[in-house]
C-alpha cells in the first residue's frame, strides 16, 4: 500500500493478516506505538515547558460520565508516562483505557500534536524547523501534509 498523506485504514485493510475470528488485524487510530512515541516527543521536546496534555475524547465522557475534559500539565514529554497514570486515576480506571491524549502542545505553542480517534494518523501542526527534525527521523514514519489535504476516512476517493 502507498504511504501517502490521503492513506486511510480502507487501504490498509485488504493487506492486513487476518486476526482473531478470520476479522482482519485492526488499525488502531487515536493511539500511537509506544517507541515511535518516545522518538517524537525526544523530537518535539524543545520548546518552553509545560507541556499540555488534553483529554477530551468520547471514551472520558464513557469511563467518567462527566461531560468535560481534562488538561494535565508536565514540564517535560518525557513525564508522559506519568500523565497516563494520573489520568487513570482521576478517572478511576486503568491508564490502559486513556492512553492517548487528544491534543497535546507546548506552552509556546510552536506546535500541536492531534492524536484523534476519528482520524487514521497522527498529526502535528508546526514549523519547518520542527517538521525537519520529525520527518528525518529513523524511528518515525511522517509525511509533509498540507491544510488542505483532506484528512477523514474518505481522503482516498477519487476528485477530492
Amino acid at each position: 500500500v502507498p504511504f501517502g498523506p490521503t492513506l486511510t485504514w480502507r487501504q490498509l485493510e485488504p493487506v492486513l493478516p487476518e486476526g482473531e475470528h478470520g476479522r482482519p488485524w485492526a488499525v488502531y487510530d487515536g493511539e500511537l506505538d509506544a517507541l515511535v512515541a518516545d522518538e517524537l516527543f525526544r523530537c518535539l521536546d524543545t520548546a518552553m515547558p509545560p507541556y499540555y496534555f488534553a483529554y477530551r475524547l468520547a471514551i472520558w465522557f464513557v469511563l467518567t460520565g462527566r461531560g468535560q475534559g481534562l488538561v494535565l500539565e508536565a514540564d517535560s514529554l518525557s513525564e508522559f508516562s506519568s500523565v497516563q497514570r494520573e489520568v487513570g486515576r482521576i478517572a478511576g480506571v486503568g491508564s490502559d483505557a486513556l492512553k492517548w491524549p487528544e491534543y497535546v502542545w507546548p506552552q509556546d505553542r510552536s506546535w500541536i500534536l492531534n492524536c484523534d480517534y476519528d482520524l487514521t494518523s497522527t498529526y502535528i501542526g508546526m514549523n519547518d524547523e520542527i517538521a525537519d527534525r520529525v520527518l528525518v527521523s529513523p524511528g518515525i514514519e511522517a509525511i509533509d501534509v498540507q491544510l488542505s489535504t483532506r484528512v477523514d476516512d474518505h481522503a482516498d476517493e477519487q476528485g477530492e
